[in-house]
């Protein structure tokens, strides 16, 4: 017997994975729950790490802040850390068979074949386990591969090792189901998106005092932390797609259609530096074009400070 949540896949841009599951579990409810997306609910953070060639570089977050949203939306019915793998199996198959909703605390490295990270980015997150078929002994996930979030299906020894490698989540499996009736008041009000706007005007203040992802030519010649760097400069590309579909929504309650053009043209900047820095790194002079690159972004940061900004005094 198949025992099974359907879900629509959320993917009209991409932000994290946590996002990408509760927006899917959300408009596989009631499409109107969209609007949810757009919500600038997001600020940066500037993170500092080491090269292989020993010396330290900044980087760029863009860090969805959908906590309250998902208090709101989900119901905790089991939380907890189990004392084998085994065990934890055997609970995510019992609340599937009672029609929760489950994540999974895995390790990326071995879970989906499809995603960036398998054989190359231990990386733990909690993994949508949205169905299980006991006949086949197979669980349906939710997971990104490299084109969108869609279905996969995974076998329990995959899960088993996934599972496995995992080692600092707080939980190894969570059941829980959706609250609608939380979710049917005012989408979003004006002093919501504003105190929204001023926390990104403030995150971004100190970003404009740093360089970011400035390596070694060696670093770039072995191709050192491009995939993360790509994905993580595609998230705040993807996050000016929503600031954009937020305007979008709001010009029908009057907004000025110029801030709907604004997110466009950072939406299209950011593009353009993800995809710069990521041909960069196969240039002889990669360490001189990051550094045009940092007076971009520098640009495009400063651009949507004034864009909050003003929409804040309207």
């Amino acid at each position: 017997m198949i025992y099974k949540h359907e879900i629509e896949a959320f993917n009209e841009f991409w932000l994290d994975c946590d996002t990408e599951m509760l927006f899917s579990l959300l408009i596989s409810k009631n499409e109107k729950y969209k609007v949810f997306a757009y919500r600038n609910d997001y600020h940066y953070i500037m993170l500092n790490a080491k090269t292989p060639s020993n010396i330290f570089f900044n980087e760029i977050r863009m860090i969805p802040d959908i906590s309250a949203l998902r208090e709101q939306a989900l119901r905790y019915i089991d939380r907890r850390k189990c004392g084998s793998t085994q065990e934890a199996i055997r609970q995510i198959k019992t609340h599937l068979r009672q029609g929760y909703y489950v994540m999974a605390g895995v390790d990326l490295y071995e879970w989906v074949e499809e995603n960036m990270c398998y054989h190359n980015h231990h990386v733990e997150h909690y993994a949508l386990i949205n169905g299980y078929d006991d006949e086949q002994n197979v669980f349906f996930t939710m997971e990104t591969d490299n084109e969108k979030y869609r279905e996969f299906q995974v076998t329990e020894k995959q899960l088993s090792d996934a599972m496995s490698l995992e080692e600092t989540l707080r939980y190894d499996v969570v059941a829980f189901e959706v609250r609608e009736e939380t979710l049917d008041r005012q989408l979003f009000t004006w002093k919501e998106l504003k105190k929204n706007a001023q926390r990104i005007q403030k995150s971004i203040r100190p970003l404009l005092k740093n360089e970011f992802w400035i390596f070694t030519p060696n670093d770039y010649k072995n191709l050192f932390y491009r995939d993360m760097t790509v994905m993580y400069l595609m998230q705040i590309n993807c996050r000016m797609k929503a600031n954009r579909l937020l305007f979008m929504h709001l010009i029908e309650e009057g907004l000025d259609k110029e801030f709907y053009e604004r997110a466009d043209l950072l939406e299209k900047g950011w593009i353009d530096v993800r995809r710069s820095i990521s041909k960069l790194y196969f240039k002889e002079d990669a360490s001189r074009r990051i550094i045009e690159q940092n007076k971009k972004i520098h640009e495009l940061l400063l651009a949507e400070r004034d864009m909050w900004k003003q929409f804040i005094s309207i």
